[in-house]
């Protein structure tokens, strides 16, 4: 049994794993990361990070790297039967997912973080903070922070059920092209929609969405084909299809639910990221949520490190409706992009057109929030 009271254990090494050790070990608070996987890595997928992701990360002083490995997109489009309905500046910064956990790690690492790959979970002993993992290492932590993902084992103990992540009747594929396009597009037709972005000056990154029946695996490196990805998508026009058809792998996957959380933790773990909160993926907020987690979460450590429970309770309030209300918004827009009603259809391009020329309230309530007016 390896002994690690004086450690906070995260157990999970994506977004929210690497950002909230990222916050402990800058501030000499000890920590060791538990990842499954051999190696960090984003299997072809790409990122956008709105002003809330990217505050977050300047709070870290991380920008810097950031701008190094990202885009600043020239302008957003939202397009409908192939004329565009929307066109807003700029906000959003686009990226690999891959750089994005690069930065995280070195981060984590040269500030003193210690993490160990191949460290699958396979039990947990809530009252007695013990890890126990498929490799046979046992560890003694002083508390879980849990961001091991939609499959979280740590929730179910949290919640004191077992419960399998729920179909959300969406599907997708993604990959990514060679390519110049220095903006972001989203094309909107039935029951399905494509956003492509670029996530450096010669690569462009795709998702395609369709509204199914038929459930993918909730397995993110599932590799399909491009036959099979263009039958999901062939409501859309070919220009576009041949666009995405130049990938040279694409792969594809079920998107998965769960029901809205009212606790966050439990007597000695504590759920971010999509442990606590899966999303569907339509207003691009599950990577920039995690890191709101995750920078909440680590502040309140910090500042009650002697009081775990202290900020525990913090941390559930100040988080707690906004995931809730963000799920909500995230699972609305869903259903305005996938409408197929003619007169639905025109009213929602009629309010898009309005709101490239004012202030889209809905997402500058999402977009404005700043952690630190709530710590």
């Amino acid at each position: 049994m390896h002994q690690y009271q004086n450690h906070i254990g995260i157990v999970g090494a994506g977004i929210s794993g690497l950002a909230l050790g990222c916050m402990l070990a800058k501030n000499n608070i000890p920590s060791i990361l538990f990842e499954k996987h051999s190696k960090l890595g984003s299997h072809g997928a790409g990122i956008s990070l709105s002003p809330n992701g990217l505050r977050v990360l300047e709070h870290m002083n991380l920008m810097n790297n950031i701008h190094n490995h990202s885009v600043q997109t020239s302008r957003t489009r939202i397009y409908s039967d192939s004329r565009c309905v929307y066109s807003a500046d700029p906000l959003l910064r686009t990226m690999s997912r891959e750089n994005l956990y690069k930065i995280l790690l070195e981060e984590y690492l040269s500030s003193g973080g210690e993490i160990l790959f191949n460290h699958d979970l396979k039990g947990i002993d809530n009252n007695k903070s013990k890890l126990f993992f498929n490799n046979g290492s046992k560890f003694i932590i002083r508390h879980i922070a849990a961001c091991d993902g939609i499959k979280s084992l740590c929730r179910e103990v949290v919640l004191k059920k077992n419960s399998d992540p729920i179909y959300s009747g969406y599907s997708a594929w993604r990959g990514l092209v060679a390519s110049d396009q220095d903006h972001a597009s989203i094309y909107l037709s039935k029951r399905s929609h494509i956003v492509t972005y670029p996530i450096d000056k010669n690569t462009l990154s795709f998702v395609g969405v369709v509204k199914t029946n038929k459930a993918y695996k909730q397995q993110w490196m599932s590799r399909g084909s491009i036959k099979e990805m263009r039958e999901d998508l062939s409501m859309h026009p070919n220009e576009i299809l041949n666009t995405l058809s130049k990938a040279n792998e694409v792969h594809k996957w079920g998107i998965y639910q769960r029901p809205q959380l009212k606790n966050l933790f439990n007597n000695n773990i504590t759920l971010l990221g999509d442990a606590a909160h899966p999303i569907v993926p339509f207003l691009g907020q599950g990577g920039c949520m995690a890191l709101e987690d995750s920078f909440v979460f680590g502040k309140l450590l910090i500042a009650n490190i002697n009081d775990l429970q202290k900020a525990q309770s913090l941390y559930e309030k100040i988080r707690i409706n906004r995931i809730n209300k963000i799920k909500q918004m995230s699972e609305f827009q869903g259903r305005l992009y996938h409408l197929s009603n003619p007169l639905l259809v025109k009213g929602r391009n009629f309010l898009m057109n309005l709101s490239s020329s004012t202030t889209d309230k809905r997402l500058d309530r999402i977009w404005s929030y700043d952690p630190l007016d709530y710590l």
